[in-house]
């Protein structure tokens, strides 16, 4: 087990909420990811022995870094209990927080002007509860970790978004907000039919980065390929 590495596991939590699925924990230094389940736990596994930060990070939530890390031979257990409230996405909770919670007020699942992200309690409406929840965690964040956004697009449409190997749940076209900027996300994408296709994509501070990706059902083959002439050249006119 030494020799594929080892296993940085635990449980985070999220504030005011039961639901703790879809939180991207990554090993910053290896690009290795996982996505919680609905009680909080994840597992990143084969991660080389030494010393590794570890970010855990979901939209609307104030991103945790836990530095320091040391993996051995054995599991490492790191645990994050993450604060909900950053409406603005800009890893701090304040009255700019405040100012979007009120430009949805009292709306519920189901009205035009519904943001899934404001409902910060998760139980369908926007009210009491998420005001005081915002409240709770007032002036907390840390302006110095920088977020961008990553668009994800394809050809065809509907293909599953990994990031750094972990499976998001999401499909494309996709954005995912509130990514810590200048480190690099490995991005996969699947679809039944097609080979997978795989491209780094570095995030820029307060920006979305683009990644438009085609994925090919039919890729050539390089077999029984003939050179006329055999010694053709780029300074020759020919044929290959």
């Amino acid at each position: 087990s030494s020799a594929l590495g080892a296993t940085i596991s635990g449980t985070v939590g999220i504030g005011g909420r039961q639901d703790m699925s879809g939180v991207l924990v990554t090993a910053q230094e290896v690009s290795l990811s996982a996505i919680t389940s609905r009680d909080g736990s994840y597992s990143i596994k084969n991660v080389p022995s030494g010393s590794h930060t570890v970010i855990a990070q979901k939209t609307g939530c104030l991103v945790e870094i836990q530095s320091d890390v040391v993996v051995g031979n054995s599991s490492a257990i790191v645990n994050f209990q993450l604060i909900p409230g950053d409406l603005k996405i800009d890893n701090q909770i304040n009255l700019l927080d405040r100012i979007m919670l009120t430009s949805v007020w009292q709306t519920s699942e189901g009205d035009p002007n519904w943001n899934s992200m404001m409902d910060i309690f998760e139980d369908g409406v926007i009210d009491e509860k998420d005001r005081d929840l915002l409240l709770s965690h007032w002036r907390k964040g840390n302006s110095s970790i920088r977020l961008g956004s990553l668009e994800v697009l394809s050809e065809p449409d509907g293909a599953a978004i990994l990031l750094n190997g972990a499976d998001t749940g999401e499909t494309t076209p996709y954005t995912f907000h509130g990514m810590v900027a200048a480190i690099e996300y490995m991005v996969t994408l699947t679809i039944e039919g097609y080979p997978e296709q795989q491209e780094p994509a570095k995030l820029e501070a307060n920006e979305t980065t683009s990644l438009y990706l085609i994925l090919d059902d039919q890729p050539p083959e390089f077999n029984n390929w003939a050179q006329i002439p055999e010694d053709l050249t780029e300074n020759d006119k020919g044929s290959l």
